[in-house]
């Protein structure tokens, strides 16, 4: 009886060790951003650009100013997130019907 218990524990054990990490490797999988996506800023794995939760304004200035064209690219966990600035960015935003500020 405590032979059977103790296989079905390690069997879940097992099962629930596995299901972490195929989450902990979903984590760290990201989709690949466009070939024609701005500059991408480096980020760390999982949390992706640690210090836009610190310094938002900073650090997208920071990305702004080390861009060519201004515009900028970068990971917030899992998500793809692209920074516009200047008038062709606010032109781009605006002007695409596909790009909603409400619904992210």
């Amino acid at each position: 009886m405590l032979d059977t218990t103790f296989h079905a524990l390690a069997r879940g054990f097992y099962i629930l060790a596995f299901a972490c990490f195929l989450k902990w490797i979903r984590a760290l999988w990201k989709r690949p951003f466009p070939a024609n996506a701005p500059k991408l800023v480096s980020g760390y794995p999982v949390v992706g650009a640690l210090q836009f939760f610190f310094d938002q304004n900073g650090f997208c200035q920071k990305a702004r100013d080390a861009s060519a064209t201004g515009n900028y690219s970068y990971y917030l966990g899992g998500d793809r997130v692209v920074g516009l600035s200047g008038p062709e960015g606010r032109k781009t935003f605006f002007g695409n019907r596909n790009l909603d500020l409400d619904r992210g």
